[in-house]
């Protein structure tokens, strides 16, 4: 189960919304809010442009998309630039996992109480997890594909 939520910075007027939708349709991923009604579902708001824009996106696996419902852009809720969005999720449509439990590995590391080879250990295996990525060259360093998508 996959879910990506949040500003993506992609949308109908950008390049980046290309790059998104090549990124889903390569790995299996759907865009849930592209369901959505038309009308209030802006996210971002510029007040410098006077602009609206659909910037935020939910990205899932297919069994995360099955259990989505009601999703609603709450834009009386005021708190940055971009409006929350609220979804219900339905858990009894999740895939069910074995009860195999797997202890998680500490999320901080003391940098100060690291030893030279524990630093080579963990560069060597954050580059090899980071080279399995598939990100466009373009979207890492946000060059404009403009010309490219024509």
């Amino acid at each position: 189960m996959v879910c990506f939520v949040g500003d993506f910075n992609a949308g109908v007027t950008n390049t980046f919304e290309a790059l998104l939708e090549d990124f889903c349709v390569e790995n299996d991923f759907i865009i849930f809010d592209y369901a959505l009604p038309a009308q209030n579902t802006c996210t971002y708001i510029s007040d410098a442009h006077n602009t609206t824009s659909c910037l935020d996106h939910f990205v899932l696996s297919f069994s995360v998309h099955q259990a989505m419902y009601n999703v609603v852009v709450l834009i009386e809720c005021i708190i940055s630039d971009h409006r929350a969005v609220a979804v219900t999720i339905q858990c009894s449509h999740l895939p069910e996992f074995d009860n195999e439990v797997i202890e998680p590995r500490p999320c901080r590391i003391d940098w100060l109480k690291v030893t030279a080879q524990e630093r080579e250990d963990y560069y060597n295996e954050s580059k090899k997890l980071l080279g399995q990525l598939l990100l466009p060259t373009e979207a890492i360093h946000c060059v404009q594909m403009r010309n490219i998508w024509k």
